[in-house]
């Protein structure tokens, strides 16, 4: 994806200069009337190039958006039935649950808190 916008930003970068520099070699009408037809093309070429690209970006976005907000009330859902069955979860499992669970506490406030209480419970128990 880098590879991409380094691309295009070389050649937006570059290509007025070019057009320009050739320009300024032109001796008679048609050829000015030639290189100002020429830039606009390649405005054109650029301008629905950056909104494709954009629509892309957009696109994949959303897409992204759903698929993280998807995964997020699946967590919540595990979260809320491993609450409702703490009695049943062994030390171990309930240590590797806290580990993985750990960088999402922001994101599950009050549920996480919960979690917690009831994990700690379950590792005195067993320990």
């Amino acid at each position: 994806m880098r590879a991409i916008f380094v691309s295009v930003f070389v050649t937006l970068a570059f290509m007025p200069v070019f057009v320009l520099s050739q320009q300024n070699n032109l001796t008679d009408g048609t050829q000015v009337e030639e290189s100002s037809r020429l830039l606009d093309r390649l405005q054109n070429i650029i301008k629905n190039f950056v909104k494709k690209l954009l629509n892309w970006i957009k696109k994949k976005y959303e897409e992204l958006k759903e698929t993280i907000l998807i995964k997020e009330e699946l967590i919540k859902e595990i979260l809320k039935e491993l609450i409702k069955h703490f009695k049943d979860i062994k030390a171990e499992v309930a240590k590797e649950v806290l580990e993985y669970l750990e960088p999402y506490k922001k994101d599950f406030g009050t549920l996480y808190n919960q979690f917690i209480a009831g994990i700690k419970e379950v590792i005195k128990k067993d320990e």
